[in-house]
């Protein structure tokens, strides 16, 4: 009986973010014969048309010849909808370095990830895999929010599955870091990676068989279980490494930052960019976008508030009313603290619901931040923050 293969040997640091795309390549390529013992054929990686080297690697495709699968079963997802002619492989992936494409023995696809077993990223999938209401995400698509939802119903399950799943994580003494729309997937995946116009996605979505997780723990961390919310507290700093779309938690100098709140901060700019549009249509999203992003901490909701917030008026909206049409998202929209989301409401509304209202920033804000917009300003605030720090220490 042969000998089974060795472990595929890693000579490089996983997280570094300045390892070349050759090298990861170089790696997968020496997984191939291992996996194939497991039963997984990994894809073959292809070239821009009229390009040769690596610098310009664009796509995973499917090695097996029978690459399709029309027909699976949760975990996996579900595949079609492309429009015949597409100019691209089928079923083709793009190169992210640290994650590989591959097709099992009854060629269903799936996704690799190489992780260190030391990190909280390794942790945080073996919780995952062993939470019995969730599964490993087996191929699963990109550009959730594409084709754009059809109705205001299909908006409240989007935000439904968001606030889920963070209300999980946090409940796990786990912090994700990259809340961004990027970093959600759904059962469903195509040939072609532009599926605005995937008609499959759509009835899927309109029936109720569209789902929704959330992905990319490479920099989230989990806490221990004992560790009070003072002791989650992280150095402002970090609060710059994730998202693109973030709330001003960190904007005025601040030396740390409660990263709980930040992520249901950072969730509900996501909120407030794709759908504070809406609030005319359903007003009860304008005090969840406002208490999501208010600036006084002690008021934001959590996670899971957020989500139960959500439910409660949700539970109330008539069939008429999640039939809505969902207007077009509206890429001029202005940004989160901009935007007056309770303008054209109905009075009785807002003398109901007013106290949720976030107001403008104080000049005072706008300055400060104004002036840490510049390094030596954003410097000087902090070291007078330390000062205050330690002041208030020192006589209380």
């Amino acid at each position: 009986m042969p000998e089974p293969e060795q472990h595929p040997q890693v000579d490089f640091d996983c997280d570094d973010r300045d390892v070349t795309l050759y090298t990861w390549l170089t790696f997968w390529d020496s997984t191939r014969s291992w996996l194939a013992e497991g039963g997984y054929t990994l894809f073959e990686y292809g070239y821009h048309w009229g390009k040769r080297y690596v610098g310009d690697v664009t796509y995973w495709a499917p090695k097996l010849n029978d690459a399709s699968v029309s027909h699976v079963e949760h975990p996996f997802s579900k595949f079609g909808g492309d429009k015949e002619g597409i100019p691209v492989p089928p079923l083709s992936g793009r190169v992210v370095p640290r994650i590989a494409f591959a097709q099992d023995s009854l060629q269903r696809h799936t996704a690799l990830r190489l992780t260190k077993k030391t990190s909280d990223e390794y942790k945080i999938l073996q919780l995952l895999i062993k939470e019995s209401s969730l599964q490993s995400l087996e191929g699963w698509g990109e550009f959730a929010f594409h084709p754009w939802f059809s109705t205001i119903g299909e908006v409240v399950d989007y935000m439904r599955y968001w606030l889920k799943g963070l209300s999980f994580l946090h409940k796990h003494h786990i912090v994700h870091r990259d809340i961004k729309p990027e970093n959600i997937l759904v059962n469903h995946f195509a040939a072609f990676s532009n599926v605005e116009w995937n008609e499959m996605r759509r009835t899927l979505r309109r029936d109720g068989h569209l789902a929704y997780a959330i992905i990319d723990f490479d920099i989230s961390i989990m806490f221990p279980p004992t560790a009070t919310r003072e002791e989650c507290r992280l150095p402002s700093n970090l609060s710059w490494d994730g998202a693109y779309d973030q709330p001003h938690d960190t904007k005025q100098g601040e030396l740390d930052y409660d990263p709980f709140a930040f992520d249901v901060g950072c969730l509900g700019f996501l909120f407030c960019r794709q759908f504070q549009h809406f609030t005319r249509t359903v007003p009860m999203f304008a005090p969840l976008m406002d208490r999501m992003t208010t600036r006084d901490l002690s008021r934001r909701l959590t996670a899971s508030q957020a989500l139960d917030f959500l439910e409660s008026f949700a539970s109330e909206l008539t069939q008429e009313q999640l039939q809505l049409p969902a207007l077009p998202w509206d890429t001029s929209n202005p940004q989160y603290e901009a935007y007056d989301r309770w303008k054209g409401l109905p009075d009785k509304f807002i003398e109901d619901w007013g106290h949720f209202r976030e107001p403008k920033p104080s000049f005072q804000i706008i300055l400060v931040r104004q002036i840490c917009d510049y390094a030596w300003g954003y410097k000087l605030v902090q070291w007078l923050r330390r000062i205050h720090r330690f002041w208030k220490s020192s006589h209380f």
